[in-house]
């Protein structure tokens, strides 16, 4: 049998780094390939280089039972894989951003934490915008990082005067405005496609950074924020651990991360003598604000909705937590 060597989302998407398939020629390889992991896999692997035993290769080549195929999709940046360092950037690149945001929710001083949080959500936009690029969807940068800085602006700004309430209100409105807007300035995302992904993606960066801000200045706003991130990092891990069946084996990632999910709420409640109770409910409404902010998530980088495949991108275990951030602080003023 022919060995296929995926790297990055590739890899991601298989699920394994290896795979075998009968086949002689690198075309017929490539082809069963596609057809066995679906047509995320396929569009990624449109864009990837091809190699046979470290060597450029074409759908022609043959190949035989003792000949490696690899394949490497072009990665953000434009840095290159690096095959032997075994570091997987899909991994840390969300434990990092989540580390600045708990080491920046530290001080008693509400700035840090502020700017930590629309460095991380500038970073995943980006991120975001360039996975949806490579997929064909029209999602507008722009924007998207224009709504993310007014999202922490208005609310830090009106927070003391009005509750945070106007300020976020102002976020949506910032959001849509300035989607249509560009829209028309821009020649490239002059379609009604374009415009509506990039206004509901700026909508949900926008009252996500709106509400977290506004939870870290509230009442016990150090232990909230700190309790949010329990939430998304437990989920998350489950999550992880579920789609590479590690120890979840009955529940799928999705199932996986939403049960992590309100035990993580339970957890923290705990830790910060927050309401057991009241954080139980809190967690339900963050573990189905997870689960569809991961289709939303996968809608966006890929162009269609994927409920367990990895969709491409090194931030895509944020796309859950940024749908999940704009329901945390309503949902604290709901039942607190």
């Amino acid at each position: 049998m022919a060995r296929l060597r995926l790297f990055a989302n590739l890899r991601e998407l298989a699920g394994a780094s290896v795979v075998e398939f009968e086949a002689d020629t690198v075309g017929s390889l490539l082809e069963q390939a596609s057809t066995e992991y679906g047509s995320a896999f396929a569009r990624s692997m449109r864009r990837a280089r091809v190699w046979v035993n470290g060597e450029p290769a074409t759908p022609e080549d043959g190949i035989g039972e003792q000949d490696e195929v690899a394949l490497i999709p072009p990665v953000s940046g434009g840095a290159e894989v690096n095959v032997s360092s075994g570091i997987d950037m899909h991994v840390w690149a969300p434990i990092v951003t989540v580390s600045a945001l708990i080491v920046a929710n530290l001080p008693t001083s509400p700035e840090w934490f502020v700017t930590a949080l629309v460095a991380v959500a500038a970073v995943w936009a980006v991120d975001l915008v360039e996975a949806a690029t490579m997929s064909g969807v029209p999602l507008q940068l722009p924007p998207l990082l224009a709504t993310i800085l007014v999202g922490a602006i208005a609310p830090y700004g009106m927070a003391h005067n009005t509750s945070g309430v106007v300020g976020l209100g102002l976020v949506v409105v910032f959001a849509l405005v300035s989607a249509f807007v560009w829209g028309i300035a821009a020649q490239q995302s002059r379609d009604a496609i374009s415009i509506a992904i990039t206004a509901l993606t700026q909508v949900i960066a926008g009252a996500g950074i709106g509400s977290i801000v506004l939870t870290r200045l509230s009442p016990d706003g150090q232990a909230r924020v700190g309790a949010f991130l329990v939430i998304i990092i437990v989920s998350a891990a489950a999550w992880w651990l579920a789609g590479r069946g590690k120890g979840i084996g009955l529940l799928d990632p999705f199932a996986a991360g939403a049960l992590a999910a309100v035990v993580g709420a339970v957890v923290a409640a705990w830790m910060w003598d927050l309401g057991i109770l009241t954080f139980l409910f809190i967690g339900v409404v963050m573990a189905l604000a997870l689960i569809a902010g991961r289709g939303f998530g996968a809608m966006v980088r890929t162009g269609e909705v994927y409920l367990v495949d990895h969709p491409p991108g090194y931030l895509t275990l944020i796309d859950g937590p940024a749908l999940a951030a704009a329901a945390f602080y309503p949902i604290l003023q709901l039942v607190i």
